[in-house]
Formats: structure tokens, sequence, C-alpha cells
């Protein structure tokens, strides 16, 4: 398994646009085979943050998952209304360790 973990620093006062927007791409997701394994938001830190974590089989389903995403049409128009609501995104990917109850 490989998990991408995003956090979304959020520009001050656009919070509630922005989780409307998630919520709009949320069904992107499923279609092209991506599982989400949740969304999160600061309670505490240095700004407001939307973190999410996605699920891939392996490689091969990443890229082909976020290849099919990304060429969307539609979610190509839905990803220009996120313009000016985030700051940065950070993006890592994970792999559990062997004695992670997550795998």
């Amino acid at each position: 398994m490989l998990y991408s973990l995003r956090t979304h620093h959020v520009a001050p006062g656009k919070m509630d646009d922005f989780h409307k927007l998630r919520r709009e791409a949320l069904p992107f997701f499923e279609k092209h085979g991506i599982r989400v394994v949740g969304y999160w938001k600061t309670e505490i830190g240095p700004s407001p943050c939307v973190v999410s974590l996605t699920a891939f089989q392996d490689w091969a389903h990443y890229e082909k998952a976020q290849g099919s995403l990304v060429a969307d049409p539609e979610f190509k128009k839905l990803m220009g209304r996120f313009q000016g609501l985030s700051l940065r995104t950070e993006t890592v990917i994970l792999r559990p360790t062997d004695y992670s109850p997550l795998q």
C-alpha cells in the first residue's frame, strides 16, 4: 500500500469555500479509483490547514489513478475554482512500516 498525505495551507478567510469545493471533489476520487482515508483540519497550528490521506495499492495504481483524475475535464474545471483558496500544498507519499497496524 501507498498513502498520499497532502497538507493544504488554506488562505485566510477561505476555509468555508475550501471545504465546499473539497466536498464537490469527493466523487471524482471514487470515479478514478482513489480511496479517501480521511480529511482533517488543524485545531492548533501556525496556519489553517486541511490534511488529506488517500490510499493506493501500489505505484502502478497511484500513477494510473492520478493520471486519469488530472486528465478528467470536469475535475480540471473544479480545480480551477480552487485558485486563491490554498496558499500552498505539500504532498508526501508514505509506505507503511512492517509494524504499522495500517497496511
